[in-house]
């Protein structure tokens, strides 16, 4: 879970890639808004990844 503003300097993208390895019965909540939110949803879709993460 990540609670917080959604910045560049946050790092949320590394958060993004870690879960790519985590089996997939894991789930990933990011909570916030900011300047990168629809940048973080796109990273989201394009790894296939939208079944694992709510925001």
């Amino acid at each position: 879970m990540y609670i917080g503003r959604l910045g560049r300097y946050k790092g949320i993208e590394y958060l993004i890639k870690a879960t790519e390895k985590l089996p997939y019965n894991y789930y990933t909540v990011i909570i916030g808004d900011g300047p990168k939110k629809e940048k973080l949803k796109e990273l989201v879709q394009n790894k296939n990844l939208l079944k694992k993460y709510f925001f």
